[in-house]
């Protein structure tokens, strides 16, 4: 029998920084039968909300080459303080998306350059704020030697990366 590539992962915590917060995760690891990974996070809380989706694939074809396409929406309030008291309640919201491509190389791991396009508007309650675009360029790599996920006996991950942005 083959295993069910599908998953729905739900949590749920309290900090005082963020109060409660839930989360819901779909999963397909294998859709249509592609091995290409399809995920949605949805993360819904008092003073912050994520939604994400994503594609995600190790191998193009039978390349070595990976790659990664997503979308994003996030939303936060924040506290600004003057003198120990609440001050004003800021408000933030980020939407955008990101494209990776890269390629499984030996001793380096998953080199890959990732372009990102945001946009985000923050201010107060009086003040709506004006758009502000992020876009940038990232250079990574990944080397994951560790023997099992999610909780490994031995091995490391180690991710080193450049950006620019403007």
């Amino acid at each position: 029998k083959e295993k069910n590539y599908e998953q729905v992962r739900l949590g749920t915590h309290y900090q005082t920084d963020w109060e409660s917060e839930g989360f819901v995760d779909f999963l397909d690891a294998n859709l249509f039968g592609t091995g290409t990974e399809f995920k949605t996070h949805l993360q819904v809380g008092v003073r912050r909300q994520l939604y994400e989706a994503a594609f995600k694939t190790d191998r193009i074809f039978k390349t070595y080459l990976t790659s990664r396409l997503g979308a994003f929406l996030y939303r936060e309030r924040w506290r600004s303080y003057s003198d120990f008291e609440n001050f004003l309640p800021y408000r933030e919201r980020r939407w955008g998306g990101f494209w990776s491509l890269g390629q499984q190389i030996y001793r380096l791991g998953t080199v890959s350059a990732e372009l990102r396009a945001e946009n985000f508007v923050y201010g107060n309650e009086a003040y709506n704020g004006q758009l502000h675009k992020l876009r940038s360029l990232s250079l990574r790599s990944v080397v994951d030697t560790r023997d099992r996920n999610p909780f490994p006996n031995r091995g490391a991950y180690n991710l080193v990366w450049l950006s620019s942005a403007s």
